[in-house]
């Protein structure tokens, strides 16, 4: 598990390492003074492990750069988002920069995406490529520019609405209403109601959390049959999981 204990207020990069020339990835480190960075591919000794030890040893000049090694399936945009929210919510308070020049297209992809969920700033790496003489190799290369990308906000569901999902999803991604109204009364989502009143209170309470859920979102379907009525997730429910999280991190 990634830890971190430094002082916020760090300048924190992510740099997926794929096989880009090794300055793409460095160079924007030395230049912005990073104080921490997390480097990501997909396995130890994955085919870019060269690459890796590379940058590593750019990077021993800069001791004052901490270096931490992030694995993941950097084709899977899901995982990455995943990983990519654990180390915002890990580094929260410190500003976040994620080079999304470097790495497979999938991985640049959930930079960009994290960015505009958590507020992260992505960029850049512009290389030279005018130099492109027949003795020159693209490992050669050289960073002319780092170019920080503008970034738009994507609305999230409340967290509120994820701890839901997340009750659903531990009970097999399916649950009766009698049950989710008693566990969102244990976290006092919904009151427990006195004997005075109505039996369809807490109904009504439910369906207040249900409705955006299901017709915002399309997180949940409410099937109603009878007495029995189940609240089951769906598929875009499941990814909401993925990509947000239960709705306990990240929280403001």
């Amino acid at each position: 598990m990634i830890a971190s204990n430094m002082p916020v207020n760090l300048r924190v990069h992510i740099a997926p390492v794929g096989f880009d020339p090794q300055e793409r990835v460095t160079a924007p480190l030395i230049e912005y003074r990073a104080d921490k960075v997390y480097l990501v591919s997909k396995s130890k000794d994955d085919s870019a492990a060269h690459r890796m030890k590379q940058v590593h040893k750019a990077l021993e000049k800069y001791p004052h750069i901490e270096v931490k090694d992030v694995y993941v399936n950097i084709w899977d945009l899901f995982s990455c988002l995943e990983k990519f929210r654990t180390i915002f919510d890990l580094e929260k308070g410190n500003h976040i920069n994620i080079n999304v020049s470097t790495g497979s297209k999938i991985v640049s992809i959930a930079g960009m995406l994290a960015c505009m969920l958590w507020g992260g700033t992505p960029y850049y790496a512009k290389l030279d490529y005018d130099d492109s003489g027949p003795s020159s190799s693209p490992e050669q290369r050289k960073v002319i520019a780092t170019e920080f990308l503008p970034v738009y906000q994507i609305n999230m569901p409340q967290p509120e609405l994820l701890q839901v999902l997340s009750i659903i999803h531990s009970n097999g991604d399916r649950i009766s209403k009698k049950q989710l109204i008693e566990e969102l009364q244990g976290l006092k989502m919904i009151p427990v109601y006195g004997p005075s009143q109505t039996k369809s209170a807490p109904h009504s309470r439910l369906r207040a959390i249900l409705e955006p859920l299901e017709n915002h979102w399309q997180f949940v379907q409410v099937d109603a049959k009878g007495r029995r009525s189940h609240v089951s997730l769906t598929d875009q429910g499941e990814r909401a999981l993925r990509i947000f999280g239960t709705g306990e991190t990240l929280a403001q």
